[in-house]
């Protein structure tokens, strides 16, 4: 007895013919090797819905163009839930930009990169190689951070520029601190002076006495302290100054050593140039009247 699998035989022929061309799903006219049409195009719809054995979405497409992964409520174009993302290649180009759309120039309004945590607190960090560095910026200050590699910021090293506000937000005003070597550079520097801004006005006590205790000296910062540059510097000595005008002294942001605010000192040496003036101009007046004596008594 004789057998013909005409049957499968045409199933076979038939798949390998259909695998070879485009393959459309919600459409008769594919224009790709897989074609997937939505049946709208709102957030209430969704074209693709890859899930697992357990029936959580794995990838999804919504019908308005968001796509998430890990997740089935996308709340961007892309929205990874749930896991990390490595992008990596062997070029020296970069292999990720973000870039602004609009040409001009972006607003408080708009982000170019945001990163939120979970409560929705907002921040941007930038973590480097070998001695690069950490970068952040969150809802109540702006920190950069030096530090080796391997190192965690915040546990080990020193904050290097930090902007954050004295009081509220916003309008308050901001306390702006720089810890480094180097030089800084500008056509001017200012600080608020206005007499109506100041209450317990008075003058700088006895400040040639003061100023005299104040020694000037020529120095080099020792290695071990991560503030020698190879330059002999010029300065005070913060514990001299902070026995004569101890509001000029303040400890460093991380409170290992002393620092003195210079410009404080400028109001002393005004005053105590006043009174050197001012016993100069005496003793002249003195001279004076002795030579007005000693004319006298010569005649």
């Amino acid at each position: 007895m004789k057998m013909r699998f005409f049957t499968t035989l045409s199933f076979a022929l038939l798949a390998s013919t259909a695998l070879a061309q485009n393959v459309g799903i919600g459409m008769t006219t594919p224009g790709s090797k897989l074609t997937v049409r939505a049946n709208g195009s709102t957030s209430a719809t969704a074209a693709l819905d890859v899930q697992n054995s357990a029936g959580t979405s794995l990838a999804f497409v919504r019908d308005d163009g968001q796509v998430g992964i890990g997740t089935s409520n996308p709340v961007s174009k892309l929205h990874v839930e749930g896991g990390n993302i490595l992008v990596s290649n062997n070029l020296s180009t970069s292999i990720i930009q973000l870039r602004y759309a609009n040409s001009g120039a972006a607003t408080n309004s708009t982000n170019c990169i945001a990163f939120e945590n979970s409560a929705g607190n907002r921040w941007i960090q930038y973590q480097g190689g070998p001695n690069l560095g950490y970068f952040g910026v969150a809802t109540d200050a702006m920190e950069w951070w030096y530090y080796p590699v391997g190192a965690i910021p915040s546990q080990c090293c020193h904050r290097r520029f930090v902007i954050l506000p004295t009081a509220g937000p916003y309008s308050s005003p901001m306390t702006v601190v720089i810890d480094g070597i180097g030089q800084m550079f500008g056509n001017g520097w200012s600080q608020p002076s206005d007499s109506t801004l100041k209450s317990g006005i008075t003058r700088i006590d006895a400040p040639m006495e003061k100023l005299k205790q104040i020694g000037g000296y020529t120095y080099r910062f020792r290695p071990e302290t991560g503030l020698d540059n190879g330059l002999q510097h010029t300065g005070v000595l913060a514990q001299e100054v902070e026995a004569v005008l101890p509001e000029a002294v303040s400890p460093s942001p991380q409170g290992d050593f002393k620092t003195v605010n210079y410009d404080a000192l400028i109001p002393l040496m005004i005053e105590a140039m006043k009174a050197q003036q001012a016993t100069i101009e005496a003793q002249g007046r003195e001279i004076a009247a002795q030579r007005v004596l000693l004319e006298q008594l010569g005649r």
